[in-house]
């Protein structure tokens, strides 16, 4: 019997899915400036997505708050962050496996 529970790439990929299609879409309403950037790291306990593109914040993010407390629990996200310098975007979120 293991001690532990590991997750691998293909689980952690399908529980990050949901909300990185909805934070692509989020995105492409924007009209970003070229390719979008999406990273998925994950270790024994969470996933982070990072998508990084030239253009501006997606609304998502510029909302307010409504809508990303919405998206995180929607998704059951850790956490949403978002920032932009010059025409430089990155977002990413953390989900716990």
């Amino acid at each position: 019997m293991q001690s532990g529970f590991f997750a691998g790439p293909r689980v952690a990929a399908a529980k990050a899915e949901p909300a990185a299609r909805e934070l692509l879409e989020s995105i492409t309403t924007t009209g970003p400036c070229g390719p979008v950037t999406l990273t998925l790291s994950f270790d024994d306990y969470a996933v982070d997505v990072r998508a990084a593109y030239i253009g501006v914040l997606p609304p998502l993010v510029t909302y307010g708050q409504h809508a990303a407390r919405a998206f995180i629990r929607q998704h059951g996200l850790d956490r949403v962050r978002g920032w932009s310098r010059r025409d430089r975007v990155c977002i990413d979120f953390r989900l716990s496996l």
